[in-house]
């Protein structure tokens, strides 16, 4: 947790330096999504826009770790949505889990997370893909479970599209799905099809995380 806590400080004062920069000189990089500066509605913030996890880096290593005793029974896991790489290195470091995992390139805080995964030393780890409907993705045959955990990549998504997805990754091999929906993109349609499919709820008052086996 150290190095965790470390990387993100190292990582702050780097990004907070050029984000001053850019104010100074009026620059438009700085509402370049792939920075981190800005929200999903281009408004600058520190505490919702993807350099959270560098500034407040204690913060969300503080909230994930109450999630580390439910995947104790895992020896492989797929991680979609690597980000600062948080969720990855405990899964990795703390409970021994084969970790693989998997990030856009271009996603918002694309230039941040690729100082995390350089930093972290997990660049060989993660796969650069996009992911669209329809198409395969690299989920590695027969891991344990395929995580979704605070995911951008189903914005907009309904119940088809999330049979499509538990499909893939059951044609992988893929013995159970975790996701950790951020509600404010997730439809109710689509958590009544994971409620259908057989959804256990590790925590009965979080509808928005579930794990469904495959």
């Amino acid at each position: 947790m150290s190095r965790l806590n470390e990387v993100s400080d190292r990582i702050a004062a780097r990004f907070t330096t050029e984000f001053s920069r850019m104010k100074t000189e009026g620059s438009p990089e700085l509402f370049d999504p792939r920075w981190g500066f800005v929200d999903k509605t281009g408004a600058v913030t520190f505490e919702v826009a993807p350099i959270k996890y560098a500034v407040h880096g204690r913060r969300h290593l503080k909230l994930k770790l109450r999630y580390l005793p439910l995947f104790s029974d895992l020896k492989s896991a797929y991680d979609i949505g690597v980000g600062s790489g948080q969720m990855f290195m405990l899964l990795r470091d703390a409970l021994g889990i084969r970790t693989r995992g998997l990030d856009a390139e271009n996603v918002k805080g694309a230039y941040l997370y690729r100082e995390f995964r350089r930093e972290l030393g997990i660049d060989d780890a993660v796969d650069l893909f996009e992911i669209r409907l329809g198409s395969a993705i690299p989920i590695p045959q027969g891991v344990d479970a395929v995580l979704a955990l605070w995911p951008t990549f189903d914005r907009g998504w309904g119940p088809s599209d999330h049979d499509w997805f538990v499909n893939l990754c059951r044609s992988r091999g893929a013995k159970r799905l975790v996701w950790r929906f951020n509600m404010g993109a997730v439809v109710p349609e689509t958590l009544s099809f994971y409620e259908q499919a057989g959804a256990e709820y590790p925590w009965p008052q979080d509808r928005g995380f579930l794990f469904l086996t495959l």
